[in-house]
Formats: structure tokens, C-alpha cells, sequence
């Protein structure tokens, strides 16, 4: 794998990144799998939230090419996690979702609440917070501190939509040092502000998401897409067009969702007449390896 030099002033993703890998090239000297397995999730992990495919897919093959280990503790949070945000970056936003939702389960079966707070806040980030929301408030009380309490109240919020309410969760996020998450949610605040016809408070939100979001550096998430064109796409559409952008035909696109090739291929047109673009190679490039959130 090649080596990326760690750079002290570069974003928060890539010294994630540059963390992780510094992490892999030290278990491979001391030939540690369990640990190896952990910093290859976690390199996939940071490099698909950059947007960065290419990079992502080859940690997680690296990574699957190792056994299995009994580090449990580190599976949900990191190594599941990777899998999930992988799946997302090749545009298999299904997949993602039904690799968190397992996840989810077994971290609630061995009592690893934090881990599967993370893991079930990842399902509302990706377009589902409907079917996280109850479960993370069960969390909240079952755990101190305010991790937890925080990323519950964000589900909450993005289930109802409430422009007041996701504000809120954004300065509660930022307060935290989480500036994607408080960029993700000052975003989604914007959108709900525009659709109340409130625009100042819409402006200041897209205006302090933008803020937030050049700290994160190359990042590249669902809820960085509120207040895009991307916005409009239903759940369908964007999983479609996030299979094509990743290089996916309209027939290996039809197999995997189960549909008919004139179904993805009518998806297509409606997406390219959504964000203005006439071809697979002009989708790529709007949505950078991103998939928009789902309308609402």
C-alpha cells in the first residue's frame, strides 16, 4: 500500500487517514493482525468519508484478506463502520445501511452501547433516522455523559425535520469538537430554514457549515449534500446514481437492486435532469463520490 506523509497542518480526515496508515505500516512490522485488522478498518473508514473510493476499497481489501480475530470490541465501532462508509462510497447505500442495522444488533446483544450509538447514528446520517431515533433515545439512558444524549437528539431532529431543533444539535456537535457532524447538521437546520422561508437564519447556518466543514478538510458525506441540488433526489435515485457515478452499468446496476434495466435507466434521466448533466462521466463529477439525502 502506498504511503501518504503525514502533514501537521492537514485537515482532520486526512491526518485520520495518515494516523491510520502510520498504524498499519507498525503492525505490519510487528506482524500484530488484530491490530492490523483495526487500522485497516479505520483507514477505510477515514478514506471513504474523504470521498476517496480508490483509496477505500484497497484498506478494505487489504483488510479482508486477513483472518477474522476475537478483537470484538473494535469490530461494530471500527471495523463495521468501515464496511458500512465503503459501501456508501461505491454508491451501495442499501448495502451500507443493512451492514450498519447487523452491526447495530450485535453490539446491542454483547451491551456496547457507545459502539452502537455510533453505528445507529451512522443509519440516520444515511437517510434513515426514522429507524434510529427510539433506539438511540433508549441508549441515551442507559449511558453517562453526552455523546450519546447528543446523537440522539440529532435523529431526532432529522426524523421531524426540525430547522430549530437540528441548529441545536449542531451547536451541541460543535461545542463537542465534532465539526463534520455540527457542519452535517447545520446544513440539514439551512434546508428546513429555506423551506420555512426563513432565509437569514438558512444563510447563517450554510454559512457556519462551510466554515465547519473546510476544518474536516477532503470530506465527502450524505449530509454534506443539504442545501444542493442532490437534495432533490429520492432515496432511489440518489442509490442509483450513486451506483453509476461509482462505474456500475444499468444492468449490473438493475441486478443488485433488483430492478429492470429500463427502471435504472429512467432513474438516470431523472437524476441528470435534477442536477443538470447529460452523462455518467458529469454525474461522477457533481456528486464526487457523494450521495445526496434522501427528499423529504
Amino acid at each position: 500500500m502506498t504511503r501518504v506523509p503525514s502533514v501537521s497542518s492537514a485537515s482532520a480526515a486526512r491526518r485520520a487517514a495518515a494516523a491510520f496508515l502510520d498504524a498499519v505500516s507498525i503492525d505490519h512490522e510487528i506482524n500484530d493482525v488484530a491490530a492490523l485488522r483495526w487500522a485497516l478498518s479505520g483507514l477505510a473508514l477515514a478514506e471513504a468519508m474523504s470521498g476517496h473510493s480508490d483509496r477505500a476499497l484497497a484498506a478494505a481489501a487489504e483488510r479482508d484478506r486477513l483472518p477474522a480475530t476475537t478483537m470484538m470490541i473494535y469490530e461494530t465501532d471500527v471495523v463495521d463502520r468501515g464496511r458500512a462508509w465503503v459501501a456508501v462510497v461505491a454508491g451501495e447505500l442499501s448495502q451500507a445501511c443493512e451492514i450498519l442495522t447487523e452491526a447495530a444488533a450485535r453490539a446491542a446483544a454483547m451491551d456496547m452501547h457507545i459502539a452502537g450509538a455510533r453505528v445507529l447514528h451512522d443509519i440516520a446520517r444515511l437517510g434513515q433516522p426514522g429507524a434510529a431515533a427510539a433506539r438511540l433515545a433508549a441508549l441515551a439512558e442507559l449511558t453517562d455523559g453526552t455523546l450519546v444524549t447528543v446523537l440522539a437528539a440529532h435523529a431526532a431532529a432529522l426524523a421531524k425535520g426540525t430547522a430549530a431543533d437540528l441548529e441545536a444539535a449542531g451547536q451541541a456537535f460543535e461545542t463537542m469538537g465534532a465539526s463534520l457532524l455540527a457542519a452535517e447538521a447545520y446544513l440539514a437546520a439551512a434546508a428546513g430554514y429555506r423551506s420555512e422561508g426563513l432565509a437569514r437564519p438558512a444563510s447563517a447556518m450554510t454559512r457556519r457549515a462551510a466554515e465547519l466543514a473546510a476544518r474536516c478538510g477532503d470530506v465527502s458525506t450524505p449530509g454534506l449534500s443539504f442545501g444542493t441540488n442532490k437534495e432533490r433526489l429520492t432515496r432511489r435515485e440518489r442509490e442509483v446514481a450513486g451506483l453509476a457515478a461509482a462505474g456500475a452499468s444499468s444492468r449490473e446496476i438493475a441486478a443488485k437492486l433488483v430492478l429492470s434495466v429500463r427502471t435504472v435507466d429512467n432513474h438516470l434521466q431523472n437524476v441528470y435532469s435534477k442536477l443538470g448533466v447529460s452523462s455518467r462521466d458529469e454525474l461522477a463529477r457533481v456528486l464526487r463520490g457523494s450521495v445526496a439525502p434522501v427528499s423529504k
